[in-house]
């Protein structure tokens, strides 16, 4: 059987939702350590969170020499996480992304991340480095400036009893490892990536859309199935034998697909969104749709900014988040949750970049702006926008970019846009979270128009 560790996620799943966030933290998190077994496994953990509420994490580092084989495995089954090794001969730059679908990877002082594994060689000593840059992210899936930067990487004990399943330090017996071979149409998660005989391990199992589990098997080195017991929906447990075991899941297509969402939920749990704003019902349609979230638990911001990475990244979302080449941006990083997205709309005519050849993935969109990423999207759907109204009633309309004219007549035509309550268009202005909002629910609404 196959007995190769899986590679969990593809790129972050962070990108469906918009925002800012801020955060206060009284000291930098650093980054802890502590060898496994001996035979490649380091176990790695945030210490000094301050209680921060962390709703995804990247870290890079530079490993001494070449590890190409380099995978790491999530802490729980509630972590999603993907691992990229780029393996320069004397050394190797590895990225690992982690991120939780519902809820923060932690709100505690400290977070046992997971284990990095090597291989079944090396050790931390010999391969880690002194320091690492550590990026963490909020609720909004916006940077935390007070969290993230250079952070030191040190040596200590105890870091597994941080972890859900992890090994006590205390246990000396040996721990066997738990295969799960990647499989198309859902993932299954372990508690743990080793465990010695006679634990009991939690085995969750996740379906992708459009799929369903089929079977679940477990079985020990010899080939001999171990018992599984089905706990709660998607839940299953074993008790570890005395040897490796694999586990082998099998999904398959249905032909149900999710219920349409309501087109506003009846609550809402944004203390901001009043009933009588003008914008609830677009920020109800774009929440139930899973396309933005709030910036906390119970805020939406609507009168914040949003950025063209994030813009781009719903419109790729949309359209099911089709693969694409590598992004040819300069400032736009392979290894960001926007990466893709900004990648497969530059391939399909939908974005362009600066004049000086970069893309600003952070910085704040513009209306006009965006109502260009709109006329493109319509052409690559195969809209129509021959059409379009005259914008002499807006007394700003000489200020608009020559670009955006013609996407800016097209959607104000459209009802995508409208005037600012003052009657100017403000073209050079930012786009809000409202605005966003609005134009994505406008835009399901012309989509069946089209269509």
């Amino acid at each position: 059987m196959n007995r190769r560790l899986p590679a969990l996620l593809t790129a972050l799943a962070l990108a469906g939702s918009l925002g800012t966030f801020s955060a206060r933290a009284a000291s930098s998190p650093s980054l802890a350590w502590e060898e496994g077994d001996g035979r490649g496994e380091i176990f790695l953990a945030l210490e000094d969170l301050d209680g921060s509420g962390v709703y995804a994490a990247q870290l890079e580092l530079t490993l001494d020499g070449s590890w190409p084989e380099a995978d790491f495995i999530p802490a729980n089954r509630d972590l999603y996480s993907v691992c990229q090794a780029a393996d320069g001969g004397d050394s190797t730059r590895l990225t690992v992304c982690l991120t939780s679908r519902n809820s923060p990877l932690g709100s505690q002082e400290r977070l046992f991340l997971g284990t990095l594994d090597l291989g079944g060689r090396g050790s931390g000593e010999d391969v880690l480095p002194a320091s690492a840059d550590l990026t963490l992210l909020g609720r909004g899936l916006n940077r935390i400036e007070d969290l993230s930067g250079r952070t030191d990487l040190r040596e200590r004990s105890g870091v597994t009893g941080w972890g859900e399943d992890a090994p006590d330090e205390e246990e000396d017996g040996e721990r066997y490892r738990i295969n799960i071979p990647r499989t198309e149409g859902g993932t299954v998660r372990a508690g743990a990536s080793r465990a010695e005989e006679g634990e009991r391990i939690t085995l969750t199992v996740s379906a992708d859309g459009g799929w369903e589990l089929g079977s679940l098997e477990v079985f020990d080195r010899k080939d001999r199935s171990v018992e599984l017991r089905e706990r709660s929906e998607g839940t299953y447990t074993f008790r570890m034998p005395a040897s490796d075991v694999e586990v082998e899941a099998g999904f398959v297509r249905t032909e149900e697909s999710p219920p349409p969402a309501p087109d506003v939920p009846g609550n809402l749990p944004f203390a901001d969104v009043r009933e009588s704003d003008w914008y609830r019902s677009a920020v109800a349609y774009v929440y139930e749709q899973g396309l933005m979230n709030g910036i906390t638990a119970d805020r939406f911001g609507p009168d914040e900014p949003t950025t063209r990475g994030m813009i781009v990244t719903i419109f790729h979302r949309l359209e099911g988040s089709p693969e694409a080449p590598a992004p040819a941006f300069p400032d736009v990083r392979a290894d960001f949750y926007y990466a893709q997205p900004i990648a497969w709309a530059e391939a399909n005519g939908i974005v362009t970049g600066y004049e000086d050849g970069t893309f600003g993935p952070e910085d704040n969109i513009t209306r006009e702006q965006l109502a260009a990423i709109l006329y493109r999207f319509a052409r690559y759907k195969g809209w129509d926008t021959g059409a379009g109204v005259s914008l002499d009633r807006f007394p700003d309309a000489a200020r608009i970019s020559p670009y955006a004219v013609q996407p800016i007549a097209w959607a104000v035509g459209e009802g995508l846009i409208s005037g600012m309550a003052n009657g100017t268009m403000s073209p050079g202005g930012t786009a809000t979270r409202a605005e966003a909002a609005t134009i994505l629910m406008r835009l399901e609404a012309l989509a069946r128009r089209m269509e």
